[in-house]
């Protein structure tokens, strides 16, 4: 088989989240591309200080719903084995406007209710 070389770009949460899924791989070769590593510190280096938040927006039925469900399986079990990822469950309060109801988020029934705990 091929190998195929990959670059993420970005080693936030986001970016080693991904590199490491992709990586589970064998035909994978992954490289990861950012100015900041973790362990680094720097006004201009967001992870140390900030993380990444999981809330899906996207609409029922679509690709990028696929990959929301695909992803908060993945980011609950570095939460739950992994406490040295520095991923964890927070509780999430969203505040609205009236205007906003068409949002996939702030539905009643949105089709992420099953995939996400409370």
């Amino acid at each position: 088989m091929a190998e195929s070389r990959i670059v993420v770009v970005g080693a936030g949460v986001s970016g080693l989240t991904t590199a490491l899924l992709l990586s589970q791989n064998p035909a994978y070769k992954i490289t990861v591309a950012a100015k900041y590593m973790p362990g680094d510190f720097d006004i201009e280096y967001a992870s140390p200080w900030a993380g990444a938040n999981y809330l899906p927006v996207s609409a029922a039925g679509t690709a990028a719903a696929d990959h929301d469900r695909n992803t908060w399986p993945e980011l609950a079990k570095l939460a739950r084995d992994s406490p040295e990822s520095g991923v964890h469950f927070q509780d999430t309060i969203i505040y609205s406007h009236a205007d906003d109801t068409a949002n996939e988020l702030f539905k009643t029934d949105p089709w992420f209710a099953t995939t996400l705990p409370n």
